[in-house]
């Protein structure tokens, strides 16, 4: 199996968001953020033709990021509630286990859960930047793509 991990890209200012809203969950991405994700997603397709699956955190800026993903390869984007930025990094690969059937499994998540998670699959720490992604395949780090 290949796992692509997506961190989400650029949101709201989180301080300006809690002046009006009870909790962060439903932070947005900005516009360059969207803008970022939209090119990323392009370069992604050219290095990896095809998904199987997109599995995304709950919140608002990772559900965008994995739509803007999933348009970008076909595949509707489904909620995970293993990718919840607070959840044990063991939650998300017993899920990548029970999804073995499929070949190349993409997760849209935040940090530093994502980077535990890149160091839990390849034994290396790694820190995605917003709107970055890197390839696991084979137990490595296969590349890595950064928005420009």
């Amino acid at each position: 199996m290949k796992v692509l991990i997506v961190r989400h890209g650029a949101a709201g200012e989180k301080k300006e968001w809690a002046k009006s809203h009870a909790d962060d969950d439903g932070r947005p991405l900005t516009a360059e953020g969207r803008e970022d994700v939209r090119r990323v997603a392009k370069r992604l397709r050219d290095l990896l033709p095809a998904l199987d699956v997109v599995a995304t955190s709950p919140l608002a800026r990772a559900v965008q990021t994995a739509e803007i993903l999933g348009k970008a390869y076909g595949v509707e984007p489904v909620v995970e509630r293993a990718l919840e930025p607070n959840r044990d990094v063991e939650d998300c690969v017993k899920w990548l286990k029970r999804d073995r059937v499929k070949d190349v499994v993409a997760v849209v998540g935040h940090e530093p859960f994502l980077g535990l998670l890149v160091s839990r699959l390849t034994g290396k720490p790694m820190k995605l930047p917003k709107g970055g992604a890197c390839l696991i395949e084979s137990g490595k780090v296969a590349w890595t793509v950064e928005p420009e």
